[in-house]
């Protein structure tokens, strides 16, 4: 069975290259033309869902109707895996943005979409970089584009739910936008943070019922935080909203 998951996980990071060079260099092409990112960020969607078909990866998505298409989100999720980013992006069925770490737009091809599509890099050893992050994802959530956050700031360990960050909490409170709890179940068993093989599964993408900011204050962001964190785990703990 080992040699199996070892022959399926090989086969799998061929595929990923591969569909990442493809849609990555039509994403590119079409960028004098594509001056709102919208195909870009269409081809990306279709990459995830590519690479998830492939993985024999099945997503199962409920609370859908807990959000208004026309209006714009603050989406907090929890995770586990490297499989979230690709669940969410081709899931989440509307224009947005991914806060991700500097260093991955420095990635062939991959980085280049990602300054192309518009997405936000996080400097972790740079707080005055990350404000101007911060403060340009507010305007963004503002003018109508939802923004993606991972509150815990990183992958878990262990796949269990951990300590959330205040800072997309702030860019809620400020952008005045309502804050969707998210949580997605089972891609831990996929593919964790310290284990590079890839096994076949089933996820739950869950989506709860919008937090409303409209009055808040910074002050108030921890509280935020603690009432998202809550509705997530509940949403693992019992595979509902």
């Amino acid at each position: 069975m080992k040699f199996f998951h070892r022959l399926f996980s090989c086969y799998l990071y061929v595929v990923i290259v591969w569909l990442s060079m493809v849609f990555g260099l039509l994403a590119l092409m079409a960028q004098p033309w594509d001056k709102r990112a919208r195909f870009a960020q269409f081809m990306t969607r279709v990459w995830a869902r590519a690479i998830l078909f492939a993985s024999l990866v099945r997503v199962g998505v409920w609370g859908e109707g807990n959000f208004r298409p026309d209006e714009s989100y603050v989406f907090g999720s929890n995770h586990a895996s490297f499989y979230d980013v690709l669940v969410l992006t081709g899931y989440v069925k509307r224009n947005f943005r991914w806060f991700a770490r500097r260093d991955l737009f420095d990635v062939i091809v991959m980085g280049r979409c990602m300054w192309v599509v518009g997405h936000l890099p996080v400097y972790r050893d740079s707080p005055v970089a990350s404000l101007r992050s911060l403060l340009a994802a507010v305007d963004l959530v503002k003018a109508g584009t939802s923004v993606v956050i991972f509150p815990e700031g990183r992958r878990s360990d262990d796949g269990r739910l951990q300590a959330f960050l205040e800072g997309g909490f702030v860019l809620a409170i400020k952008s005045g936008r309502p804050v969707v709890p998210v949580s997605i179940s089972g891609t831990f068993t996929i593919m964790s943070r310290h284990n590079l093989l890839i096994r076949p599964g089933k996820v739950r993408l869950i989506f709860g019922e919008p937090i409303p900011t409209a009055g808040l204050r910074r002050r108030d962001a921890g509280r935020l935080m603690d009432q998202v964190r809550a509705q997530v785990q509940t949403m693992l703990e019992t595979g509902r909203a």
